[in-house]
């Protein structure tokens, strides 16, 4: 039986009954009280005098208005789903910006209505889980804190997320120095689905070769010792978490895109990085955001609570766990990853990839650090961003801190192909999920055919350093990028240019000079500063000139650019 305290109101805003009466058929009338209203405001007026669990709206209303209705809602505290017609992966994302609990199907089907509502209501707090939909690690009643919940999953999750023996074997042999593609057999033998994988790898388009093998150890020579052990450490943690999202706004399709595409970007990465071993970065990158999918499968309540409060109030997810839990994805990452014994690189990695005043290079003389588990670090880092710019999934939010951007020092005297660095990264990240089968959704497998114009950036050096993730971002849309540090020189290159983008500081009416600066150069622009005035979702400044605030969010920049460019007049 459903666990709840007392009967539950729902209110269903729709300018006509199309949703309502089917919601109401469909949830017991013992258990629950459907009204249906057509208006925001009449909502506003049934809210005012009753305490509803759960409020339905559609999106019919108009975009705008919806999202800003739900957000007013969320923040007062009222549980929000939204009513959509065509569900869409863009959709559901701003849903979750804006702090719904989920979106439906407008008008839903009959027999999802009873499972998806009772989901909403677990997820606000308003009713406890069934028996059979509980977490694997049920916690007693008398562990209350927080953090100490946090750690009993931690405790508990020792057995229970062990890895497979063939990896751990693999991993003991891997840190040998002596170790080779004949080690490796016996324990990659013994899981047949590791042993199907290194196979299919070793022969595939990714692996450029024509001849074909057909047993272990070659398959293993030709993949390398690192690699493989990569392949079974990505397959083993991909089967050990069940593929159903626990939590809205995070979805795991979107996560293992994300962890996969860090470890391509990392990668890629180290294979420019003076001393950095790749594969020794292909696996941090990977295992970076591991304490987000404990935290979701484990205590799935409060995870929906830190990631609906990381965005209504549009900060990172990690600043939303802190919230909630005192402690972030981060801090149980390193504990799961110490369990597994995992390489120290790995694990120092896992632990301060978010640590930026650590990981910022401090003079002219620390471009290269000695240290390898601080190069793999900063490596993991910055490759978390570009799986951002490269539009590489999500996990949980879309944003690039400012203090973060700092790192990127650590890279300043080697010269960087962005977009061949996209084009690697998409190519291996595409091949890792026809792999382990994970879909690939909106993400277009080939590169975009190279548009005519450009994209001009204007980005002094004494601002955020942009420029690697905007030439990354905009590669993925296809458009080529010139820099030039100052906003008043003539462009540096011939165009004609798409876009212009500048970064400046200073007061609202410096943003207003430099938009109209931008439209003398091309026919759309994008101003990022860190202007009161500028809301986190940005702000129209002069025509077809937007703000946007310092902290990078590339749901937003996203939206904005390509609005902006489908607005702006072909530039001659």
């Amino acid at each position: 039986m459903f666990d709840v305290s007392d009967k539950q109101l729902i209110i269903v805003v729709e300018s006509g009954p199309v949703s309502g009466p089917r919601i109401r058929r469909a949830l017991p009338e013992d258990s629950f009280e459907v009204i249906e209203v057509a208006t925001p405001q009449e909502a506003v007026e049934a809210i005012a005098r009753m305490d509803p669990a759960l409020v339905c709206i559609s999106t019919d209303y108009g975009a705008e208005a919806v999202y800003g209705f739900c957000n007013k809602l969320v923040k007062y505290g009222f549980a929000v789903v939204l009513l959509e017609r065509r569900p869409t992966r863009e959709s559901v994302i701003r849903a979750t910006r804006y702090g719904a609990l989920d979106v439906f199907l407008h008008p839903p089907r009959r027999e999802v209505i009873l499972p998806r509502v009772k989901k909403a209501l677990v997820k606000s707090g308003k009713a406890l889980p069934e028996a059979d939909e509980k977490p694997p690690l049920p916690l007693t009643a008398t562990i209350k804190e927080p953090r100490a919940r946090v750690e009993y999953v931690i405790k508990q999750a020792e057995s229970l997320l062990a890895l497979p023996h063939a990896v751990s074997a693999v991993l003991r042999l891997c840190a040998q120095p002596d170790t080779s593609a004949k080690d490796l057999v016996g324990p990659i033998e013994s899981d047949s689905a590791i042993a199907a994988s290194v196979l299919r790898l070793a022969n595939s388009a990714a692996m450029a070769s024509a001849h074909r093998v057909t047993g272990l150890q070659n398959a293993i020579a030709r993949i390398g010792i690192k690699a493989t052990s990569n392949l079974a450490m990505a397959q083993s943690v991909f089967k050990m978490f069940k593929r159903q999202s626990n939590t809205f706004g995070f979805d795991r399709t979107e996560f293992w895109m994300h962890s996969l595409g860090a470890a391509c970007c990392a990668r890629a990465l180290g294979h420019r990085w003076r001393g950095m071993d790749p594969d020794d970065a292909f696996m941090a990158g990977l295992l970076h955001d591991l304490g987000k999918m404990v935290l979701d499968e484990h205590l799935p309540v409060e995870y929906q609570q830190a990631v609906k409060n990381a965005n209504v109030k549009k900060v990172p997810i990690r600043v939303g766990e802190r919230q909630t839990f005192e402690v972030d994805h981060a801090f149980v990452g390193i504990r799961i990853a110490k369990q597994w014994d995992l390489p120290e690189h790995v694990c120092r990695a896992v632990a301060s990839h978010h640590r930026y005043e650590r990981l910022t290079p401090k003079g002219d003389g620390e471009t290269a650090p000695r240290d390898p588990s601080l190069a793999v670090t900063r490596c993991t880092s910055l490759a978390n961003q570009l799986a951002k710019a490269f539009g590489f999934g999500h996990a949980g939010d879309f944003f690039v801190e400012p203090e973060s951007l700092g790192i990127w020092q650590a890279l300043r005297d080697v010269r960087l192909d962005i977009p061949k660095l996209y084009a690697s990264a998409l190519e291996e990240l595409m091949a890792f999920l026809s792999l382990l089968r994970v879909p690939t959704g909106d993400l277009s497998p080939e590169r975009p055919e190279p548009k005519p114009e450009r994209v001009l950036l204007c980005l002094p050096e004494d601002e955020p350093p942009y420029q690697a993730l905007l030439e990354g971002f905009f590669a993925r849309l296809g458009y080529a990028t010139v820099t030039q540090p100052s906003l008043d020189q003539a462009p540096a290159a011939d165009g004609p240019f798409v876009m212009a983008v500048a970064s400046v500081s200073g007061s609202y009416a410096v943003v207003e000079h430099a938009a109209a600066r931008l439209l003398e150069l091309a026919p759309s622009g994008i101003v990022f500063a860190p202007c009161p005035e500028i809301p986190k979702e940005g702000l129209g400044v002069n025509g077809n000139v937007h703000a946007l605030g310092r902290m990078l969010d590339f749901y937003v920049l996203s939206k904005t650019v390509k609005s902006a460019i489908s607005a702006a007049p072909a530039s001659s």
